[in-house]
């Protein structure tokens, strides 16, 4: 059966009950936002999805657009040199954001669907499907240096301070309902496991760690309401320890929990619901609900500058919500 492109497959996921698409295996929330790392801007896909809009992070306003010609289906910044990395047409495209021109196109043969950039700065990780898997790109060499084929990837995350990263891969069961995902840290020079864990009836959308590494917070699908064609999915957010990959907590959520992140002083976790268009506060010391924000319907993608006092939120329409972490409080949008 021929699959149609992943960033199909999401677009296909949001906008119908079922909670598996035939068809589709990797069904990953693309990563159409990013900071840099002192900050000053913010990424995001614009509308049209074939140029990353930058954004200054104090004015709010638009200082720059960079066209790519090519559809956009990840972003991420080098956090050692402040380089742009944009995914499209089955390579990484390499951009030095002062010149907004891209420097390098480093080709991968895969359809891409998220990023990651470790704390050194040196290794890209690229989570892709057709074929499924995972690939590391030294940032220096600009090539490939290892890849893992992986059944089914959907979400990706890479610790603090260590050489790893966590990989989280699904698949349905028999009847078409939520089926078993397993969850592992590999380590990276050859992509081999180090630990591992598998969770039932759970359809992993977005990994975030907390800043000391000893907490990962996964989101994603735990069940469904409903009968036949009207079903619909539930929600959830599970917490591990990082040390046995132990499932400590976990928090029932609205229908579609599309990424989260956690705030730089680890006292906060932020999970967009895609379906009801809102930004869940999380306690991450009594793993308790603090606030529901009303935002922007579709939003997708979500990242805090270095401070944490500011969420930021990209939207399908291009999009960018800015809420104070302070008071829960929409205080702009940057629109196409």
């Amino acid at each position: 059966m021929k699959r149609a492109p992943l960033g199909r497959c999401w677009l296909v996921l949001l906008s119908v009950p079922a909670l598996f698409v035939a068809g589709c295996h990797l069904l990953v929330p693309p990563t159409i936002l990013a900071v840099d790392p002192v900050g000053a801007r913010v990424y995001v896909r614009d509308a049209g999805n074939t140029a990353i809009r930058v954004v200054d992070a104090r004015t709010h306003e638009t200082v720059a657009r960079i066209p790519l010609d090519v559809l956009i289906d990840g972003l991420a910044v080098n956090p050692s040199n402040g380089e742009l990395y944009a995914a499209g047409d089955r390579s990484i495209l390499v951009i030095d954001p002062s010149g907004g021109q891209a420097s390098a196109a480093i080709p991968l043969g895969a359809e891409i669907a998220a990023l990651a950039v470790n704390a050194s700065g040196t290794k890209l990780f690229v989570l892709h499907g057709h074929p499924d898997g995972i690939s590391v790109i030294d940032t220096r060499a600009r090539r490939t240096v290892s890849t893992l084929s992986a059944d089914s990837p959907s979400a990706m995350v890479v610790p603090p301070g260590v050489d790893h990263v966590y990989l989280a891969q699904y698949a349905a069961d028999s009847s078409g309902g939520v089926g078993e995902s397993v969850i592992s840290l590999l380590e990276t020079d050859r992509l081999s496991p180090i630990t591992a864990t598998s969770l039932k009836t759970f359809q992993p959308l977005g990994l975030a760690l907390d800043p000391s590494g000893t907490r990962l917070y996964a989101v994603g699908i735990v069940g469904a309401k409903g009968e036949g064609d009207g079903k619909s999915p539930i929600g959830g957010v599970l917490v591990l320890e990082t040390g046995g990959l132990r499932v400590v907590a976990s928090l029932p959520l609205g229908a579609l929990p599309a990424a989260v992140a956690v705030n730089p002083a680890g006292t906060r976790a932020y999970v967009l619901d895609n379906a009801a268009g809102t930004l869940t506060v999380l306690s991450t010391l009594s793993h308790t609900i603090l606030e529901t924000v009303a935002v922007r319907e579709g939003p997708l993608a979500i990242a805090l500058n270095a401070s944490g006092t500011e969420v930021y939120i990209s939207h399908s329409d291009g999009t960018l919500t800015i809420v104070n972490a302070l008071t829960n409080r929409v205080t702009g949008e940057n629109r196409p």
